[in-house]
């Protein structure tokens, strides 16, 4: 590759961009130059034309004038004595008329040169007589016009080609016949007129002008002069533009259009003349017309090869103004040898530069992520120290390491642990592998995070089992922060079960004001998280919360609880109530203390259950889960039903055929009530009348089974089916109300709000809300 290759290919961008400001002042010079053509070819034309109109004026003001006095003579020599001798006689006297004819002629022929002839017609003789010629005149063009059905125009040049001459006819028509009954004719050279357009010709001094005229029927009265071939072609073109014309063009009868013959362009002008009905043409070459703009054309192709030279150096000095940081950009980038800096692939210079760009910030961003692996794992490490272990380091060290860290821990404020525990974690991870698992702590501690940022200033622990740690950073004004956070997590508890089908529980510790605590609130926030196992799933810990458990003095649930499930069980009554009652208390234990006390009960039901059908072995998982305590999945409300239901067994089948016939009539009023919930007097006399029972007893039987009174069974159901109708999008609450066959407006709500815990059109929008979640 020679030296000026390589230059040029170094300075593409450059040669880019004079490339284009030249062209661009190029072209802007062509259209300026375009237009300045344009609009002088049209002011040309425009003067061409007035100037030609203004000889047509004068020549259409010359015909004008001759046609007005040819009339006047005309109707003169109609109403002369002498001329109506001759064209009402009712005997031909040939002296008389020759005498009078040769009197009109020697009057007429010696004022006006350009009379031709004149021709007197009389109707009753049915002659026409010559005046100024031989005396009679045997015209039958002229009798053709004068005794038609429909006699030609009074008083308009009739041209007639034969005799060079125009006619003027002046009659008028008898009434008992509508024919003429006399008739006057004057003829006019058309040689007068053809010397005035010579006249005029010679006067403009031009050789190539051409001027035509045409008559009524659009022929040339000086048609033996024309040639055949531009006449024809005249005609044409003129009579195409008139089928074109406007209607402005149609009304002004003058203008003028271009056309071209045998390769020369013509400008061709032209007017009407109506009063007379004859047409007036100037035919002239483009070329005389333009041998002017030639030369402005010519000039401009001058003045825009100069502009061309200039924008060429315009666009140098320009371009290298514009070029100055790009090329001061190579070279800095030549100097440091960059590893793109190569002519292999070179484009131009902007393509050059994003080339090294895009590989600069490849490298960089492969810094950054080495440098942020790096700040993570630093950042997990101090976590991880803060959470797990007492350090002894300063408090203002401890700042000094988090700012390092990149934690959020920064600042004057205080802090407090935040625990959150998968439910069911080891059936979890039964069902789903070590990798399913990250990933569902991973969601997690991201939905948490994002939520809880909006108020506090966070770091996240993943502790790697089942559970993650957030550290909070609390400002010292915010007094409510339990019950601010505990909202947060409530809602992200509410998109996680909805999203993941999984729920959590959290346990939020005391504030501190020292990071060197932050490992204390990390086990008190662990303590916390055990009483899970009370409060159920989803549960949110705080000190407030579990302060009853923490500080009971209660070991035990009491002793005539005990004694009245040992008298239950051995009597084979039921035994729900008291088995409630005390789940109720070892609710309100410390949790070592509930542990024991489930033991304990389980105890009391193996004991005194050794003689049921049921394998007691079933009932081996309440010790184990009181032996493992937090590291079981059960929590204690799913102990209390399972020990229910068990016992519930156990009972009915020491029942016998009592409890088969007590099912089937439950199950009579259950199916009774659902099927006729509708009904606004349903009522448990109603159905104890159905079954052929009495009320009493069915209430007994029905509430020993169902644990609730046949009366509010009937309501729970019409409150269920109320929520069903609601939870859709076409009825609203009063419509429900109807359906469900309760009359007193005041007692649904009452009913409802206390099942369902909201008012019919909250639950209603919740619903709907959660619907809408979902899709």
């Amino acid at each position: 590759m020679t030296k000026l290759e390589t230059y040029l290919k170094r300075k593409k961008y450059l040669l880019k961009i004079m490339a284009w400001i030249s062209i661009v002042i190029l072209l802007v010079g062509l259209i300026l130059a375009g237009v300045v053509y344009q609009n002088s070819k049209s002011i040309l034309l425009k003067s061409k034309y007035e100037a030609d109109q203004r000889i047509l004026n004068q020549m259409t003001y010359n015909i004008t004038f001759m046609d007005e006095m040819i009339r006047n003579i005309t109707k003169h020599l109609y109403l002369s004595s002498d001329v109506a001798a001759i064209m009402y006689a009712k005997e031909e006297n040939m002296v008389d008329i020759s005498v009078k004819s040769n009197k009109i002629m020697s009057v007429f022929r010696s004022i006006n040169s350009y009379i031709h002839s004149i021709h007197i017609y009389n109707a009753y003789l049915k002659q026409t007589y010559n005046v100024g010629g031989p005396l009679f005149l045997d015209d039958e063009q002229l009798t053709d016009w004068i005794v038609s059905s429909e006699p030609e125009s009074k008083l308009k040049p009739l041209f007639r080609e034969e005799k060079g001459v125009f006619s003027y006819l002046m009659y008028e028509t008898a009434y008992s016949t509508g024919k003429p009954d006399g008739a006057v004719i004057v003829n006019i050279s058309t040689e007068w007129i053809l010397d005035q357009i010579k006249q005029i010709n010679m006067e403009e001094n031009s050789e190539t002008d051409r001027f035509f005229i045409l008559d009524q029927n659009h022929r040339f009265i000086q048609e033996g002069t024309v040639d055949n071939e531009i006449g024809a072609w005249l005609k044409r073109e003129y009579n195409d533009y008139l089928e074109h014309a406007s209607a402005s063009e149609a009304v002004m009868n003058t203008g003028y259009f271009e056309s071209g013959f045998n390769g020369v362009d013509y400008m061709i002008t032209h007017t009407y003349i109506e009063q007379s009905g004859l047409t007036l043409l100037k035919l002239q070459p483009l070329s005389d017309t333009f041998q002017y703009l030639n030369r402005l054309r010519s000039s401009v192709m001058l003045v825009t090869g100069l502009i061309l030279l200039s924008s060429l150096l315009l666009a140098l000095l320009v371009s290298r103004t514009i070029y100055k940081p790009i090329r001061s950009l190579v070279k800095t980038v030549d100097t440091y040898k960059h590893p793109a800096a190569s002519d292999d692939g070179f484009q131009d210079e902007v393509s050059y530069l994003k080339d090294v760009y895009k590989r600069s910030m490849e490298k960089l961003n492969i810094y950054d992520d080495e440098r942020l692996q790096v700040s993570n794992v630093m950042k997990e490490y101090w976590l991880n120290r803060l959470v797990t272990e007492k350090l002894s380091f300063s408090q203002q060290d401890l700042q000094d390491i988090c700012s390092k860290a990149n934690l959020s821990l920064q600042g004057d404020q205080h802090y407090a642990v935040c625990v959150i525990r998968l439910d069911k974690f080891h059936s979890l991870l039964q069902r789903n592998s070590l990798k399913v698992m990250e990933i569902l702590r991973f969601g997690i501690m991201n939905i948490c995070s994002e939520i809880i940022s909006g108020k506090y200033a966070h770091d996240v622990l993943d502790m790697k089992n089942d559970h993650v740690v957030f550290l909070l950073g609390v400002p010292k004004t915010d007094d409510n922060y339990v019950h601010a956070v505990s909202e947060l997590i409530s809602e992200a508890q509410d998109i996680i079960e909805e999203y993941y089908k999984i729920t959590f529980s959290a346990a939020i510790s005391p504030l501190t004001d020292s990071l060197n605590e932050l490992s204390s609130r990390y086990r008190i926030a662990l303590e916390y998280m055990v009483y899970s196992f009370i409060y159920g799933y989803s549960s949110i810990l705080t000190e407030e919360r579990i302060r009853g458990n923490v500080t009971s003095e209660s070991v035990d649930f009491s002793k005539e609880l005990a004694s009245e499930l040992v008298s239950n069980l051995k009597s084979g009554q039921e035994t729900e109530g008291t088995i409630r009652q005390i789940f109720e208390e070892i609710s309100q234990l410390q949790y070592f203390n509930a542990m024991i006390a489930i033991i304990k009960l389980w105890r009391i039901v193996k004991e005194h259950m050794t003689n049921s059908s049921i394998d007691i072995d079933q009932l081996s998982w309440i010790e184990a889960t009181a032996v493992h305590g937090h590291m079981s999945d059960q929590v204690l409300s799913e102990i209390q039903d399972h020990l229910l239901e068990t016992v519930s067994k156990s009972r009915k089948q020491a029942s016998g055929s009592a409890d088969i016939k007590q099912m089937y009539v439950v199950d009579a009023v259950k199916d009774y009530v659902e099927r006729n919930y509708k009904d606004s007097s349903l009522c448990l006399s109603q159905v104890a009348s159905l079954l052929k029972i009495s009320s009493r007893q069915l209430s007994k039987l029905f509430r020993e089974s169902v644990h609730m009174s046949v009366s509010d069974y009937i309501n729970e159901v019409r409150l269920l089916k109320a929520a069903e109708l609601l939870s859709g999008e076409d009825m609203n609450v009063y419509e429900v109300i109807e359906q469900v066959g309760i009359e007193n407006k005041n007692y649904f709500f009452s009913l409802f709000k206390k099942r369902f815990g909201t008012t019919p059109k909250e639950y209603a929008l919740q619903k709907q809300l959660k619907a809408f979640r979902s899709e």
